[in-house]
Formats: structure tokens, C-alpha cells, sequence
């Protein structure tokens, strides 16, 4: 019962409070330690969570080589990482009711609608203003004021999780009818609200998951080649025609050229929101490859990223030298080539798990993580770390597949 309305309360905090957030994950942490010492036996058979766990107490070990002066760094970098574990551990162990999967997802598509809407309305309240930023690489500011690409991702699950979920409603006999449609509107307004208020990253993640979930759905599952090929056709479309008649997603398609040409033209990449985080990929590729096995730490990474900019050179002003953002690269970094294979093989096991149970969405949602995970270091943020951790949990939990009609 706890973690059903620990999950609800969480996922209202990643849209609306820090605080609420917080609370919710160290009451999901106590229950992921009953877990594991209550069914321990379940916990050790859990590939996904035995991989999970050993990445971060693979990255937690570097606080043998943590400077003396970092060691609070270490401790808050270590608490983003166990966020992953507080929420996937008795998500995946402990099943909750269809009611309670139902009440997550409801409170979560409510909560990320209404900020979306109300992103919406500042925007064409401050229409003329806010399209200038976006012109110079800026986001449109989220209403809540929190980190705009974590807001993006997590609208495009929104979308993403409740529209597939729908389909497997149609399955399922715990998903009433008004639940599937109310959904399926939800999901609807996120998916258009999501091109106009996304960052980049969020958009191209959520296509990415509906292409993969429809391919896998009537492609490998139904084998309705003609119908999988008109709904990718369709979501081609969509996109091409918003790019070209939605004024913030046509400039930030234009932005995205220009971030680009600036990078392979060589020219300088300050305030070019792409082109810096190229320059910020290129750098991590040289630290990582002078600290291939134990990587530098997770207090480290701000220290050395620094230095190497300034050992290297670059255009780039001091407050544009940003850390890599890109979770892989990121992880090769702190964590070595062992904490890369890790994070690796925690997805191939995802993948791996979602095609033998057929499990459709899960493969959607890995697809869209594996894309963001290219442009964002999410598991370094609080929000990041807590929306994978719960978003995949979720979809492990048995009252999700029960309800959703899955074996």
C-alpha cells in the first residue's frame, strides 16, 4: 500500500515539488531496504536490479579516490545514483493493485498536462519575447521553473506511456473504460503540447519510443507490417509538418543546423546550445581515455572537466565549459569503462526482458532513454534519476502487466 502512494506521491513532485519529491524518495529508500532483506531471495533473481545495484556501488567505491575537499559532492552525486535504486527495487519487487498502477499513471499524466498547459499559456502570453529566445538557442521556460529537458522527457512518457497503455487497456479486463479513454486524452494533449514547449531532446526521445513501440507492437508482435508502416508514416508526417508550421519547433530545427555548421566549421561555439555540447562530448572522450578503468569519480568530474578544457584550449568561455551531457560519456568519465559496460548491460537486460515477455512498452520507453541518454546526463540530476528509476519500475511492476492484459 506504501509504495503505491509513495509512487503517486513522487510522481506529483517531479512535476510540482522538490520537497514532496525528496520525502517520497527517502520513504521509497527505506521500503527498497525491507525489500531487499525481506525477499532476498526474489532481489538476487532480479537480473535488472542486481546489474543496477552493483553500477552504483561500483560508482559509490570512488570515494576511495575521492579528494578529501569533495567528499560532501560525493555524498550528494551518490544520492542522485541510490534514487535509481530507491524507486526500481520495490517497484519491481512488490506488486501493486491495477487501482494503484492506475492512480500512478493518472496523477502523473495530470500533473505534467497542467504544467504543460500553463508553460503554453506564459508562452503566448510573452509570444514575441519568448520566440527571440528561442532564436538564440533558449528554451521556453518551464512555469515551474525546473530544468527544461528533464521536463521535456518526462512530458514526452506522459505522451508516450499513456497512449501505448491505452492499447493495452484494450487487453486487459482492470482497466475500465473511462480510465482508457481519459488516458488516451491526457496522452494526446501532452503529445501536441510537446511541440511547441519541448526542449530538442525531449521530442526526438518520445518519437524515437512511439517509432520502436509501434514497430514492436504490429511489426514483431502482430506481424501487421501494413499497419506499422502507416502509423510510422503518419508520426513522419506529424513531424515534418510541425517542424514547418510550428514557430518554436521551426526555430529550434533552425538552431539545430546553425548548432552544427558552427561545430564542423570550426567556428566559435560559445552560446551555440549544440555545438557547446559537442565541444563538451569531445573533451570528456580525452579525460576518459587518460582514467579508462576507474574513471575519475563522481566528485571529480566538474575538477577534471575544467582542467581539460584548459589543457586542451578552447574557444569556449568559462561558463560554457559544461560537463558532457551525454549519461554514457558521462558514465565513462566518473565511473570507467566497468561502470559503461554496466550501464550498458543494464539496457541490453531491459531489452532483452521486454521482447521475451513481449512486453512492448518497455521497449518503447528504453528506446526513448537510450535516446535522451545521448544528449543529457540524466542520472546526475535529481529528476532524471528519479523518473528512470520510477518510469521503468513501473512498467516492471506485476500490477502494471496484470492490468495491462500481459502474461
Amino acid at each position: 500500500m506504501w509504495v503505491g502512494w509513495l509512487c503517486m506521491a513522487a510522481a506529483a513532485g517531479l512535476f510540482l515539488s522538490r520537497a514532496l519529491l525528496s520525502m517520497a524518495t527517502v520513504g521509497m529508500g527505506i521500503c527498497a531496504i525491507l525489500v531487499v532483506v525481506g525477499r532476498f531471495g526474489q532481489f538476487r533473481r532480479q537480473s535488472v536490479l542486481v546489474i543496477a545495484s552493483v553500477m552504483v556501488l561500483w560508482m559509490g567505491l570512488s570515494i576511495f579516490y575521492t579528494p578529501a575537499q569533495l567528499t560532501g559532492q560525493y555524498w550528494r552525486e551518490l544520492s542522485f545514483k541510490m534514487s535509481v535504486l530507491a524507486f526500481l527495487i520495490p517497484l519491481a519487487l512488490v506488486p501493486l493493485s491495477v487501482r494503484q498502477v492506475l492512480g500512478v499513471l493518472w496523477v502523473f499524466g495530470a500533473c505534467g498536462v497542467a504544467v504543460a498547459l500553463g508553460t503554453f499559456v506564459h508562452y503566448l502570453a510573452n509570444y514575441d519575447e519568448i520566440n527571440e529566445l528561442i532564436e538564440k538557442s533558449k528554451p521556453i521556460p518551464i512555469i515551474t521553473g525546473y530544468f527544461h529537458i528533464s521536463f521535456s522527457l518526462m512530458l514526452g512518457f506522459v505522451a508516450l506511456a499513456l497512449a501505448l497503455a491505452y492499447f493495452y487497456g484494450r487487453m486487459g479486463r482492470g482497466w475500465a473504460g473511462h480510465h482508457k479513454w481519459g488516458l488516451l486524452g491526457l496522452a494526446a494533449v501532452a503529445f501536441v503540447l510537446m511541440h511547441v514547449v519541448a526542449a530538442r531532446t525531449g521530442l526526438v526521445a518520445m518519437y524515437a519510443g512511439f517509432m520502436v513501440g509501434v514497430l514492436a507492437y504490429y511489426a514483431i508482435g502482430k506481424r501487421a507490417w501494413f499497419t506499422s508502416g502507416a502509423v510510422l508514416l503518419s508520426l513522419a508526417l506529424i513531424a515534418i509538418l510541425a517542424i514547418a508550421y510550428v514557430r518554436p519547433l521551426h526555430n529550434r530545427y533552425e538552431n539545430t543546423k546553425t548548432d552544427i555548421m558552427v561545430y564542423f566549421n570550426g567556428e566559435n561555439p560559445n552560446w551555440w546550445s549544440g555545438a557547446m555540447r559537442m565541444k563538451a562530448l569531445e573533451n570528456s572522450w580525452y579525460i576518459a581515455r587518460e582514467h579508462p578503468w576507474l574513471g575519475v569519480g563522481m566528485a571529480s568530474l566538474d575538477t577534471e572537466v575544467q582542467a581539460m578544457y584548459a589543457k586542451r584550449g578552447t574557444l569556449l568561455l568559462p561558463e560554457n565549459r559544461k560537463n558532457p551531457h551525454n549519461q554514457f560519456a558521462n558514465m565513462a568519465v566518473t565511473a570507467g569503462i566497468p561502470g559503461l559496460v554496466l550501464l550498458l548491460l543494464l539496457f541490453g537486460v531491459l531489452i532483452y526482458r521486454s521482447i521475451h515477455t513481449r512486453h512492448w512498452l518497455l521497449m518503447a520507453v528504453v528506446a526513448q532513454f537510450l535516446v535522451a541518454f545521448q544528449f543529457e546526463a540524466f542520472l546526475e540530476r535529481q529528476f532524471g534519476a528519479c523518473f528512470f528509476g520510477l518510469s521503468v519500475g513501473l512498467l516492471l511492476n506485476a500490477g502494471f502487466l496484470r492490468g495491462a492484459g500481459q502474461k
